[in-house]
């Protein structure tokens, strides 16, 4: 057995391997990815695993124009947008609403105000 292999109870397969990737939305090629081998001792860990990984595969873009990326309720946050947002990358992800650094009108069991 290896160490690679992780635990994930709401998976139907409950053990296997985490592979982060990322690929081309319109041609479906894939440019990168990173398979999770555990915890890592480094700095940028503090912001948690989610906004490593992002940093990590959107490291080499680099365009005159926005760029665009999209990841699931696992990856987003508050400051991981605002660090793409500086790079020029704009980000769509869906947000758990116990996340730490979500605005107050976000937070669980919170209505957002119509404008």
């Amino acid at each position: 057995m290896t160490t690679m292999k992780q635990y994930m109870p709401g998976k139907p397969v409950k053990r296997g391997y985490k592979i982060w990737a990322r690929s081309d939305a319109s041609n479906g090629y894939l440019y990168q990815f990173e398979v999770y081998t555990g915890k890592k001792d480094d700095s940028v860990i503090s912001e948690g695993l989610g906004n490593r990984v992002i940093i990590n595969l959107t490291n080499d873009l680099h365009s005159t124009s926005p760029l665009l990326v999209v990841f699931d309720n696992f990856f987003t946050s508050v400051p991981l947008m605002e660090t793409l947002f500086s790079k020029n990358i704009y980000a769509i992800g869906t947000i758990r609403t116990g996340r730490k650094f979500l605005p107050e009108p976000m937070k669980k069991n919170k209505k957002i105000p119509n404008k």
